[in-house]
């Protein structure tokens, strides 16, 4: 009974080490706090820490139609030049698709992939939720890079968002 024991807590730290090092190992992509005034058209970068072997990616964002709308999305400072296709059909949900057209990867570097336009339509609420419903990151294989999201949010008053 004690060495079951042993072998159960030996295979658990195994697979929280072998865990916590892909966690380490994974790419950070996340959406940074961004203020923004009322009626305001507002960037959100998506950013990503390390872009090292990306040539493609998918994000599906999440945000309040009540607060916002999504009115575009442009190339981030890693991306220029590659074909970025958004959605906006969806109330509350922008979908963006990117691809490097040469489909060579990224060498690294830490930057925005998009940048997401929202306008904003209700500013009586103080902040809004900017979420990820769906993320995925490709090499130029098409085989997925692991990451973790960090969602964001958009901090609504009366002043002006400096550039």
């Amino acid at each position: 009974m004690l060495m079951k024991i042993k072998t159960v807590l030996l295979m658990a730290c195994f697979v929280m080490l072998f865990c916590s090092q892909i966690e380490a190992s994974a790419v950070v992509v996340s959406i940074p706090d961004t203020k923004a005034g009322a009626k305001e058209v507002v960037e959100v970068p998506v950013m990503v820490n390390d872009a090292s072997g990306v040539a493609g990616f998918n994000f599906d964002i999440t945000y309040d139609a009540s607060v916002l709308q999504a009115i575009g999305v442009k190339t981030g400072s890693l991306t220029t030049g590659w074909m970025i296709t958004p959605n906006t059909t969806t109330s509350g949900k922008i979908k963006v698709v990117g691809v490097n057209l040469i489909l060579s990867e990224l060498s690294g570097g830490k930057g925005s992939l998009v940048k997401i336009q929202f306008k904003v339509v209700d500013s009586s609420k103080q902040d809004t939720a900017l979420g990820f419903a769906l993320s995925s990151l490709t090499n130029a294989k098409g085989d997925k890079i692991p990451l973790k999201t960090i969602p964001g949010k958009i901090k609504v008053g009366s002043f002006r968002n400096k550039k």
